[in-house]
């Protein structure tokens, strides 16, 4: 599944809410700013799982430009995910489970992705048409040039069951 950065959703403080950027006199597309180190800085997505889902781990990848003339170090996002089931479960502020993506920037306009570890979603009995919440945080090791950085968008990726599709 692939999220836009358009269709992400954030804290609008710390993360500027989508907007649409011009990179290099080429593409304008969608995108979303945390322009500096914050433990507030979130990026939130949702979706409603599809029925094959297995209820198990999930890995992001996410996917950033740094527009910097001289880019250089590592943008690190945090992720976390929790499943809800429609009609049993609260939706609430719980996360657990962190994986973390970094991504070395190293030439100017140049997209890079970086995919998390496995991460489990908090929620009781995670299963397939649930809804899934995610949300990254640009809180650490990430280096000055945040204010040029911008992510385009996140991928996610989980297993099914073969006879489930």
């Amino acid at each position: 599944m692939y999220w836009d950065a358009g269709s992400m959703s954030t804290d609008g403080t710390n993360c500027t809410v989508p907007a649409e950027v011009t990179i290099a006199s080429g593409p304008k597309t969608w995108t979303v700013n945390c322009p500096t180190d914050s433990a507030s800085a979130f990026v939130y997505g949702k979706t409603q799982m599809p029925d094959g889902w297995n209820g198990g781990t999930v890995m992001f990848t996410a996917s950033s430009v740094n527009t910097n003339a001289t880019p250089s170090g590592t943008y690190i996002l945090t992720f976390a995910a929790q499943c809800r089931t429609p009609g049993t479960d609260t939706i609430d502020g719980t996360w657990t489970g962190t994986q973390t993506s970094t991504a070395t920037f190293a030439t100017q306009n140049r997209p890079v992705a970086a995919t998390t570890a496995a991460l489990t979603p908090v929620g009781s009995t995670c299963a397939g048409g649930d809804m899934l919440f995610w949300r990254a945080i640009s809180n650490t090791g990430t280096t000055t040039q945040e204010a040029t950085a911008y992510i385009l968008g996140v991928k996610m990726e989980y297993t099914t069951d073969i006879n489930d599709q």
